[in-house]
C-alpha cells in the first residue's frame, strides 16, 4: 500500500528564482573548470587565477541545492517509515 502523499502546496516563486540562479552557477562552474584542469590554461598564471576566482564564487550552488531541498521538504507531516 503507497503512503498518503501530502496535498499540493503552492510554489515559492523567491525558490525558483534561487534554483535557477544555483542552476546557472553550476553551467559557469563547469565551464571555467578548463581553466583550471587543462595544462595549456595552467601554465598561464592569468587563466589560471581568473578561472579559481570564477571557480571560488561559483561554489555555493551545490549547498545552495542543498539547503533548497531542505526548505521544500520541511516541514514532514508523515511517520519516518513513509518518509524513507
Amino acid at each position: 500500500m503507497l503512503p498518503k502523499l501530502p496535498a499540493k502546496q503552492p510554489r515559492i516563486v523567491w525558490l525558483d528564482v534561487l534554483r535557477l540562479c544555483a542552476i546557472f552557477m553550476v553551467i559557469c562552474i563547469h565551464c571555467s573548470d578548463p581553466f583550471n584542469v587543462s595544462p595549456e590554461a595552467r601554465s598561464n598564471p592569468d587563466f589560471n587565477l581568473w578561472g579559481g576566482i570564477y571557480g571560488s564564487f561559483l561554489r555555493p550552488c551545490v549547498p545552495l541545492f542543498v539547503m533548497i531541498t531542505g526548505i521544500l521538504l520541511l516541514p514532514v507531516k508523515m511517520s519516518f517509515e513513509d518518509f524513507y
